[in-house]
């Protein structure tokens, strides 16, 4: 509109009242905009016992299902794939207690790299390192850089290791579930 204002020399007037409208549309747009993704987090909290309780009906009714899958195994089957279960979630956890302890994992790993990038020089020297290229920043700052992405690719392992380990837990208690229905189902 200033284009056409300028270029035409139409009157001042003209363009008052649509530059007020579109000046009212973007700020109102900006505030909606803004607001939207609110929304819907103030209706979880209002509403975050219902919610609460509907996700624990839905993680039941799953799990039911689950176990519904396994009641045409026998109990000595089901026992069998509880004690190989046991076996596998021992093997992941004393895989990653060896490599990180077992509760400080994470902090350990986080004191570890901020000592690492310190004796490295610090954040910026770290940065000028990265940004000027691995292999063009000297020998030592690229195996110090190569021994922090092998920490970081250690700390993830470990984190999807855990992981695995945890689905296997779960695994274990559906079968352990199925086990006791099925018991009482014979009483």
């Amino acid at each position: 509109m200033a284009v056409i204002y300028k270029i035409f020399g139409f009157p001042k007037e003209l363009f008052v009242l649509p530059a007020l409208v579109l000046y009212i549309l973007n700020s109102v747009s900006g505030i909606v905009y803004l607001f939207t993704p609110i929304i819907p987090g103030v209706k979880f909290i209002l509403n975050f016992k219902k919610e609460i309780f509907n996700d624990l009906i839905c993680e039941i009714d799953n799990d039911e299902q689950n176990v519904e899958k396994l009641m045409p195994y026998s109990i000595t089957e089901l026992n069998y794939a509880i004690d190989w279960l046991n076996i596998k979630i021992q093997r992941l956890k004393l895989r990653i207690n060896d490599f990180f302890g077992e509760k400080t994992a994470i902090l350990s790993i986080i004191g570890l790299a901020y000592s690492a990038i310190q004796g490295f020089g610090g954040l910026n020297k770290l940065g000028d390192t990265i940004s000027k290229g691995l292999f063009n920043s000297g020998t030592t700052n690229t195996l110090i850089v190569f021994g922090l992405f092998f920490l970081l690719g250690l700390s993830l392992g470990a984190l999807a290791l855990k992981n695995v380990a945890n689905n296997l837990q779960y695994l274990k208690e559906m079968l352990e579930l199925a086990k006791k229905i099925k018991q009482q189902n014979n009483e």
